[in-house]
């Protein structure tokens, strides 16, 4: 059971967006939509995480296609540093300094990486030789947010926050 609300710092917190989501699709999906507000709740209460809109999901041996969806990766490691980052790719590309900068993370610690980004503002195929240069050690998974047919309609979540755009990691 989770309670409260996720904390609003500026940003556009993601149980307002989904709420708001809830109100304006057909009373079936509500429930649906419910659950992936608290499920981002309690991400942003107890533990680090990410996540992004789906067009469909898969998990253990059950497969739903066309359908709203919601992959998230939410982590709880005891004495580990665990940094969360989003970053509006400017031009769909970062070169080295900038992704060092972005992560927030040296790269002699050796992170590992999951990175979930929006197919319209991130030129993945660009963007990820310059990543594999800035941590040229640490192992990368990842996908791309799906459910739109053009810009802004993706979602990406991070730390309980809504981006419409960019990339977000851990």
């Amino acid at each position: 059971e989770v309670s409260g609300e996720v904390p609003d710092c500026g940003r556009r917190p993601c149980g307002s967006f989904l709420r708001r989501l809830r109100t304006s699709r057909a009373s079936g999906r509500g429930r649906v939509v419910r659950c992936w507000v608290r499920v981002l709740q309690w991400v942003a209460a107890y533990a680090a995480g990410l996540g992004c809109s789906a067009g469909g999901v898969s998990a253990s041996s059950r497969e739903v296609e066309d359908a709203p969806g919601l992959a998230v990766v939410a982590a709880h490691l005891p004495d580990t540093d665990i940094h969360v980052f989003h970053t509006e790719v400017e031009g769909g590309v970062l070169d080295e300094a900038q992704w060092r900068a972005v992560v927030g993370v040296d790269p002699l610690t050796r992170p590992v990486l999951v990175l979930l980004s929006d197919p319209f503002s991130v030129r993945t195929e660009q963007a990820l030789p310059a990543l594999d240069d800035a941590f040229p050690h640490s192992p990368k998974v990842g996908g791309l947010a799906s459910g739109g047919e053009e810009p802004g309609q993706v979602a990406l979540f991070a730390e309980g926050f809504l981006h419409r755009r960019g990339l977000v990691g851990v």
